[in-house]
């Protein structure tokens, strides 16, 4: 196999890194037979050592090195911002723990004297999910995809947050909020920080004691060096003392990398919160919302009644639009019941009888119809690539490849959605005409050679 670099290659911040650890949470990598080493983009990954490595537990860290925000809220720093954040009511501009523990991210990664720098350290300098696109990027690249105005959103959220509570402490206290440490470029990278790096909740003891609003996701040191491979057989365990990762596959051989399978997720969902895709992912899914416009005021209430009392979320505007849910559409281009059960509702006012075959023939095709108009409208919206080189806006090779992936993704989704559909509308136009087509064989003749039953 391939031989893995050189030792000295792993970056000086790395090797403080694993110096801390050893000394302040007793904990040594190589004691579970395991090597940190640069991989082939500049970051690093965990490899399997010389060491005998038995299927099993590869890692397994103490909860001491577990960073969560009962942790956070003891340190000094955190002492210190929280009185601040509710003078200001920042809760009130959508401030949340999560918020805090970016913060808490940004002095530790520049301030020496915090005393989770080592680690704030070998968090990446730099991530490549969307919201770190420039904002032209986003609009040439994701045209038409439901990630673009979802990109758009958040960084407004954010950028809210930013402004309302985050500038006026830099403003007010330069000291203890250095405005380099906190500025608007520093908010996003801890955004995606946390983003791509953390792991549920419930795998650190303290927040399983509280369970409270309070808790937030975790951050596991060591643990989040493994880098992710879709179907790995290997996954994240939790005692009182310690958390382990344990692989449920083959022996890994000397020297292979270790991998960890985040999940089952799509590209929209991996490129958002972790900057990478996988191509020809089958968790991929599309999403869709409906929207129809309905001028007459009792019908609108009478619809959004009904769309709601099917546990859909309902928005309308002044001009009398109904919008409705977001729907996912899955690989294989099965559309959900809920979404063609929207449909029904938006056309005819009612819903539709348990049994669709029991239902008026021409109202299921009308509401079908409508689906497929809107497939074929959002498959055509998803920009291609030819179209988004020639927009002239500037974004890395690396970018460019995810965007690619991501929409190419999407645009089969449709795909398989619209093709499924075409087949349902053609089946029940056969359907219709066969019926017609059996009157009229009522009274006809059998063929000659036609054999007659009895």
């Amino acid at each position: 196999g391939m031989e893995p670099p050189t030792k000295k290659a792993r970056s000086d911040k790395m090797s403080s890194f694993l110096d801390w650890v050893r000394k302040s949470h007793d904990f040594d990598i190589t004691r579970n037979g395991l090597e940190v080493l640069p991989t082939e983009d500049g970051q690093h990954g965990v490899f399997a050592g010389k060491a005998e490595n038995p299927s099993g537990v590869l890692l397994d860290i103490p909860q001491s090195l577990v960073l969560d925000y009962p942790k956070i809220s003891r340190t000094i720093f955190a002492k210190r911002l929280e009185p601040l954040l509710k003078e200001r009511e920042a809760s009130a501009q959508g401030w949340t723990a999560v918020h805090t523990f970016w913060m808490f991210l940004l002095d530790a990664r520049d301030n020496s004297e915090n005393e989770w720098h080592p680690f704030a350290g070998v968090i990446p300098a730099d991530f490549d999910d969307p919201l770190q696109w420039p904002e032209e990027a986003v609009n040439a690249y994701l045209a038409g995809t439901n990630l673009q105005a979802e990109v758009h959103r958040r960084r407004n959220f954010l950028r809210t947050v930013w402004d309302g509570v985050v500038k006026p402490l830099t403003q007010d206290f330069p000291e203890e909020f250095p405005p380099a440490r906190f500025s608007w470029e520093k908010w996003l990278w801890a955004r995606s920080a946390y983003t791509s790096r953390t792991f549920p909740a419930a795998v650190s003891t303290e927040n399983r004691a509280q369970l409270s609003d309070d808790c937030t996701e975790i951050m596991l040191p060591v643990i989040d060096l493994v880098n992710h491979r879709h179907k790995e057989p290997c996954g994240v365990e939790w005692t009182e003392t310690r958390v382990l990762m344990r692989h449920k596959g083959d022996k890994l051989p000397s020297g292979a990398e270790v991998f960890v399978n985040y999940g089952d997720k799509g590209n929209e969902e991996l490129l958002l919160a972790y900057g990478f895709c996988v191509a020809g992912n089958p968790f991929d899914t599309a999403a869709l919302s409906l929207g129809a416009k309905e001028v007459d005021s009792p019908a609108r209430l009478r619809k959004v009644e009904l769309l709601q009392q099917a546990g859909l979320s309902v928005d309308t505007d002044e001009s009398g639009k109904i919008s409705v849910g977001l729907f996912r559409i899955r690989r294989d281009g099965e559309l959900p019941k809920t979404l063609r059960l929207a449909a029904f509702v938006l056309l005819t006012g009612r819903v539709p009888k348990e049994n669709l075959e029991e239902e008026s023939h021409d109202d299921v095709m009308d509401s079908l119809d409508l689906l497929h108009g809107l497939l074929v409208a959002k498959l055509g919206g998803v920009i291609d690539g030819e179209e988004a080189s020639q927009s002239g806006v500037q974004l890395s090779e690396l970018r460019r490849q995810l965007a690619t992936l991501y929409r190419t993704g999407q645009r089969q989704v449709f795909e398989a959605a619209c093709t499924r559909l075409t087949q349902q509308l053609d089946e029940m136009e056969g359907d219709s005409e066969g019926e017609e087509e059996e009157d009229d064989d009522q009274n006809a003749e059998p063929e000659e050679g036609e054999r007659v039953a009895e």
